[in-house]
């Protein structure tokens, strides 16, 4: 062992070759380190050591594991500081207790100081430590001072971390880690799903972001007829506009939260409301639409058939719907959604004239007249006694035969007969 100086403590005088010294600092070579003096690692990172004024000393080893190779730490002991770049540092001390302070690199977790007691023989400390990774999770998306947290998973658990600001900052040991965040801030979920992770000596960095909550919005129109379209022009809170245009019972959206108004109407129809407002968000929204036919009259009329003749009018709508309507003198009259339709009318032996057209049906209603001119004549079949009798049809004058009979060719209608004997 090399030799080290020792300070001794009071005025002792001591004899060294006869010759009587007073109690100065006298220097006594001695194989331990002196208690009381701090040592330091030496490029040849050897271990540091110190010894104790008295002769009964004992050597106290701090062993370290988890640090990185070459790394500088220090134990303090008594306000004596002992440094090494190796495993381990000793040093030799009285018996008694001790408090101790150890100082290693921030990033690494572990005991930082501790007790101990010397008791007449040697001992040895156990200092083990871990690395500390840092991470960092960036945010997007959220409203200024927005509460969010990520809640950090591994085989130990897991722990909740906060933050009102764009940033959560932590360390953890290196290995395996999944991480998913959230937020209290009504209408915002997180735009990714939660995250796998393998934390590394070099860290962790990740960008995470936040996306309004969308959220179901559905309209429902009850009362139209079949295929019949029907428009509604919703308004989102920021003010734009987007116009659907629907053929069935059911609108179905998918929504930021938020305040939004609607208009609505079909041809033809009445809606019931309108027009309104509907809140989405926090949770799903809805709103049913109620459709009236909006009436209008259409009426036909006819001229040249005979009192009596029965003659009919049908109609078709766009969407294919089917009405009828039959008279025997006077009108033929409907009660209609308003809307386009076309017509066709009829009677037997007659030309209609127009026989088919269409009309647009307003709330002021339609009305038109039909034309009959019959198509073949009639027979009249006459048989009259006395033979020599005089007789008309109508206008017409009728010869009888021998045996009074006649045939009267005449259209559809009804004739006076006149007979003179």
């Amino acid at each position: 062992e090399s030799p080290v100086a020792v300070r001794p403590a009071g005025r002792i005088a001591r004899s060294v070759s006869g010759v009587v010294l007073p109690a100065l600092v006298v220097l006594i070579l001695v194989g331990l380190v002196p208690w009381g003096h701090m040592a330091s690692a030496e490029p040849d990172r050897s271990p540091s050591f110190a010894t104790p004024d008295t002769a009964s000393s004992y050597v106290v080893t701090f062993h370290e594991n988890g640090l990185a190779n070459n790394t500088t730490w220090s134990v303090s002991i008594n306000s004596v500081i002992f440094s090494s770049r190796t495993s381990y540092i000793n040093a030799s001390l009285p018996a008694g207790l001790r408090d101790y302070l150890v100082d290693v690199p921030a990033n690494y977790s572990g005991p930082r100081y501790g007790t101990f007691t010397v008791v007449n023989s040697s001992l040895n400390i156990s200092l083990n430590y871990r690395y500390n990774c840092a991470v960092v999770l960036q945010e997007s998306g959220l409203p200024s001072q927005a509460l969010w947290w990520a809640n950090v998973t591994n085989s130990s658990g897991t722990v909740s971390y906060f933050s009102r600001g764009p940033t959560i900052r932590w360390t953890a040991f290196p290995g395996p880690y999944q991480y998913a965040v959230g937020t209290s801030s009504p209408g915002f979920v997180p735009a990714q799903s939660p995250i796998r992770f393998q934390l590394n000596p070099s860290g962790y960095g990740a960008n995470v972001s936040f996306q309004a909550a969308e959220y179901r919005l559905n309209f429902t129109a009850i009362g139209l007829g079949s295929g019949i379209a029907w428009v509604l022009n919703l308004t989102a809170p920021n003010g734009s506009v987007q116009q659907y245009t629907v053929r069935g019972s059911d609108l179905v959206l998918s929504e930021p939260a938020g305040t939004y108004l609607y208009t609505v109407g079909a041809g033809g129809y009445s809606a019931s409301p309108d027009s309104g407002a509907v809140l989405v968000g926090p949770k799903n929204a809805s709103a049913t639409i109620h459709f009236q036919p909006i009436r209008g009259a259409a009426s036909f009329g006819e001229s040249g058939l005979p009192s009596g003749a029965r003659w009919w009018v049908n109609l078709t709508a766009p969407n294919g719907s089917r009405f009828s309507g039959t008279s025997q003198g006077g009108w033929v009259n409907f009660s209609l959604p308003t809307g386009s339709y076309s017509f066709s009318a009829a009677a037997g032996g007659w030309a209609a004239s127009p026989g088919s057209g269409s009309f647009t049906l307003t709330l002021r209603g339609y009305g038109r007249t039909i034309a009959f001119t019959a198509t073949s004549p009639g027979k009249l079949s006459l048989r009259i006694r006395p033979a020599e009798a005089q007789v008309s049809v109508g206008t017409q004058s009728v010869n009888l035969s021998a045996n009074g009979t006649a045939v009267v060719s005449l259209r559809p209608g009804s004739y006076p007969v006149e007979v003179l004997a």
